[in-house]
């Protein structure tokens, strides 16, 4: 009765040894089959957010205006990256950034000179 409880013992474990190896196999096929191109991962993600960003039917408030500004700065070397420094993406993502930076300029004077005023008053 020992025998056979211990060797079917042995079997259950050589039979979770091998799974656990076949999963680990498989999942590590997975994460490679992902991570061979990433250039072509980060093109895909810069369109996007170019697509988003650019967008000019979406209405500019302040917090789209903010979300833009912290997110195009970083869309910049991206886009540098992926399509050259001469590439006409690169040049209206800079420009649009350089908008977005004056208007939330603007806007944080108008915010403190309403607070100044109401703090006099």
């Amino acid at each position: 009765m020992r025998h056979a409880l211990s060797s079917a013992t042995v079997q259950l474990l050589s039979m979770l040894r091998r799974w656990i190896g076949k999963v680990v196999n498989d999942a590590t096929r997975e994460v490679e089959s992902i991570a061979l191109d990433p250039n072509g991962r980060l093109r895909e993600f810069a369109s996007a957010v170019k697509t988003v960003a650019l967008d000019a039917a979406l209405p500019d408030t302040p917090a789209r205006v903010h979300w833009k500004s912290t997110l195009l700065p970083s869309l910049g070397p991206a886009l540098t990256d992926v399509r050259g420094y001469g590439a006409p993406e690169v040049a209206t993502t800079s420009t649009r950034v350089l908008a977005l930076c004056e208007q939330t300029a603007r806007w944080l004077a108008n915010r403190a000179r309403d607070r100044w005023n109401c703090a006099r008053r």
